[in-house]
């Protein structure tokens, strides 16, 4: 299974913050062993977990309206 982008920006922020798994996990309230099927592409996330992860890194997830868009 191919791994999104923003699961790779995840890992990129938690190294970038020095920030452990159990950390994050404990700060978003998704656990860690669902994070790390993520990480692996065992598992896809579901868009709530997604932003509850980036929330507890200080980010945030928007959505821009493709410019061919109806």
């Amino acid at each position: 299974m191919a791994i999104h982008p923003a699961i790779h920006w995840i890992w990129r922020e938690m190294n970038r913050q020095r920030a452990s798994q159990e950390d994050v996990s404990k700060r978003s309230g998704v656990s860690s062993s669902a994070m790390r099927k993520w990480r692996n592409g065992v598992r896809c996330p579901n868009l709530r977990d997604v932003e509850a992860v980036v929330n507890a890194l200080g980010g945030k997830i928007c959505i821009k309206v493709a410019d061919d868009a109806p």
